[in-house]
């Protein structure tokens, strides 16, 4: 049976950070927020003291007058006179500006510490924080890799790490699938139109832009009549940002118009939101799976069949160890609650209605010994759901 894999690449993940960026600058601002009483407090004194030391506009005025009155005094009297007048005038003033200047040097000395504060403290606490942290990345890289090498092998612990390093993850998705009808005059050949749509969350809380790209190469390059109009397939027919309708010409190269790909901003909120649909041409009896190269915390996959006099046999796999705990809430929806990792994803096949065939839904278990095939490895550890004309 032909199949194809639709894998929404967004390019491999390079951040390496083995700590929380938000929690490091909310570690800053705690350390600071201590820090600030003290300046406050010393920057309050340093004012404090400078203010005593200046001397008052009276006080001032006071000794301008004493010491015009002292020289009158000094050029009437005689020159032993003078001198003791010039001397206790000079020891009046050292009294009065050991005072101011003890008050000046004090200042001074605070306001000195506020700068080593501000210039070394600060710093010297960031590098010996960062110290820490790199060490204790270090130790805890180490311990993990020791743990997890001798539990689970080093292939595996290696494939474990590089998921640890992702910066994003869909915090939930869907695909549906709608079989819309077959063109004009082939009924081997049938039209779905395919719609997938995510919400995508950063995980490293800085700005980094989403690396979006999905393409639908590999799928059936076909010019059919549809309705009396050629119609050329597979075609992307519309890409929607946060529910906001984007121009095709914004993702598409020229030179391949069958990828898209952008380099996606987030916005205020903390998660983007992405839906793409196109139409394609499928056979009667075919498959397709759907994954992607990043985390799924939830998914869910919908089958509307508005061509049920034609296929009636559907067949939907999640490809996980615990797809027993897939949810069919209603007909043709199936959700999984559980996280999907890169690379994983769902199984969908569908073949023509049997006319003889029972028209009621079955849900069967399989299991194989030694799978041969693609399908047949999935059946072995999945578990079949089947609905007969889904969507109707």
């Amino acid at each position: 049976m032909p199949s194809k894999n639709k894998n929404d690449n967004v390019g491999e993940s390079t951040s390496g950070s083995g700590y929380s960026p938000s929690l490091s600058k909310w570690n800053d601002w705690s350390e600071l927020k201590s820090l600030i009483p003290w300046m406050v407090i010393l920057l309050l004194l340093a004012l404090s003291t400078y203010y005593l030391s200046r001397p008052k506009p009276e006080d001032l005025q006071r000794r301008a007058e004493k010491m015009l009155s002292d020289i009158q005094e000094t050029q009437q009297n005689s020159g032993a006179h003078a001198l003791s007048l010039v001397l206790t005038q000079l020891r009046e003033e050292e009294q009065a500006d050991f005072a101011r200047g003890l008050w000046q040097h004090i200042s001074h000395a605070l306001f000195v510490a506020c700068f080593l504060i501000l210039a070394v403290e600060i710093h010297t606490r960031r590098v010996a924080r960062r110290d820490m942290r790199d060490y204790v990345d270090e130790v805890t890289n180490n311990v993990f890799q020791g743990v997890s090498q001798r539990l689970l092998g080093e292939h595996i612990s290696l494939e474990l790490r590089e998921i640890l390093r992702e910066d994003f993850v869909k915090e939930s998705a869907g695909y549906q699938l709608t079989f819309e009808g077959t063109p004009d005059g082939d009924s081997e050949w049938v039209i779905v139109r395919e719609e997938s749509w995510y919400d995508v969350r950063n995980l490293t809380n800085e700005q980094l832009d989403f690396p979006f790209k999905t393409s639908i190469c590999g799928h059936h390059k076909e010019t059919r009549n549809v309705d009396g109009v050629p119609t050329q397939f597979p075609q992307f027919v519309s890409v929607a940002i946060d529910l906001a309708p984007q121009p095709l010409s914004d993702f598409q190269d020229p030179n391949h118009p069958e990828v898209l790909k952008k380099n996606l901003p987030f916005q205020k909120n903390s998660l983007l939101s992405v839906k793409v649909i196109s139409r394609l041409l499928y056979r009667t009896k075919d498959s397709v799976v759907f994954s992607s190269s990043i985390g799924m915390e939830k998914s869910e996959v919908t089958i509307s069949n508005q061509v049920a006099n034609l296929l009636g046999d559907f067949e939907v796999i999640v490809l996980h160890k615990q797809a027993g705990q897939v949810n069919p809430r209603t007909t043709g929806l199936w959700e999984f609650n559980r996280a999907l990792l890169p690379g994983q994803g769902w199984y969908v096949s569908w073949r023509k209605v049997n006319p003889s065939g029972s028209q009621n839904a079955l849900v069967q278990t399989k299991t194989q010994a030694a799978p041969g095939s693609q399908k047949e490895a999935m059946e072995q550890t999945v578990k079949e759901q089947r609905i007969s004309n889904p969507g109707r």
